[in-house]
């Protein structure tokens, strides 16, 4: 179980309690967040998280080693059993990326399309 968030990763408050999450909505939570993470961004660990500025946004990353990065981290994400379908799109003009994944868990299919801030 895990505190809910909201798409701008806010706490969800009903009648001033926190709000809960579990099963597949916890996981999905738990691969967005993931996503999501700089490394070092994280004060308790700062090894945790994408290699954004590290890795991900050097020139001349090749498309396969980023791809890589990301399926890695997707993959051990609580629950996840096996990555069924990844894409990556990367809109270098306005500097989106979208990442496309359908994922099994313990808890069933998982479908999502994730934005990661670059």
């Amino acid at each position: 179980m895990d505190i809910l968030l909201d798409s701008n990763n806010e706490v969800v408050f009903k009648n001033n309690d926190l709000v809960l999450v579990e099963g597949i909505q916890e996981t999905k939570q738990r691969i967005i967040q993931r996503l999501q993470l700089f490394r070092g961004e994280w004060f308790l660990d700062r090894s945790r998280g994408i290699p954004y500025f590290q890795d991900i946004l050097k020139k001349g990353n090749q498309v396969s080693a980023i791809s890589a990065i990301f399926k890695t981290e997707i993959l051990s994400v609580t629950g996840v059993i096996e990555l069924l379908k990844f894409e990556m799109d990367y809109e270098a003009r306005q500097r989106v990326l979208t990442i496309t994944v359908s994922v099994r868990s313990v808890e069933g299919i998982i479908s999502l399309s994730i934005f990661p801030a670059l």
